[in-house]
């Protein structure tokens, strides 16, 4: 679980703010939720079907308000593995820290596979 300090909205006066300020739990399966859509959406999702394996996938590690996150991804010929890796890994840092508030430690992106552009739809003259 990862515990977040909740902000104090501003219109609360100072000297009440300890009073209305306080924690919120958020469940590990959030954190993982939360980086599995972020790699989602910056990489190329894959379907395989009911007993393959789908991509991207995503495990995290939390403590208190740390996380660890390792995410296996696809990526679209022909661009370069590493800029689909960092571009993965910039997402899922920015949204774990923006959605959740917690501070990621590191971000471990292993491009799995490969797949081919969506072809250009067909052109009449």
């Amino acid at each position: 679980m990862a515990d977040v300090l909740a902000p104090v909205p501003p219109s609360v006066p100072v000297d009440r703010a300890r009073e209305v300020g306080g924690r919120v739990t958020i469940a590990d399966r959030v954190v993982a939720r939360v980086a599995r859509r972020a790699a989602e959406r910056a990489s190329t999702p894959v379907r395989h079907g009911p007993v393959g394996r789908d991509l991207p996938r995503v495990d995290v590690e939390v403590a208190g308000r740390r996380v660890r996150v390792a995410a296996r991804v696809a990526g679209t010929w022909p661009e370069p593995a590493a800029d689909v890796a960092s571009r993965v890994a910039a997402a899922v840092r920015g949204e774990l820290e923006a959605l959740v508030g917690v501070r990621v430690d590191d971000v471990l992106v292993t491009v799995e596979a490969v797949v081919a552009a969506a072809p250009a739809g067909r052109r009449v003259s």
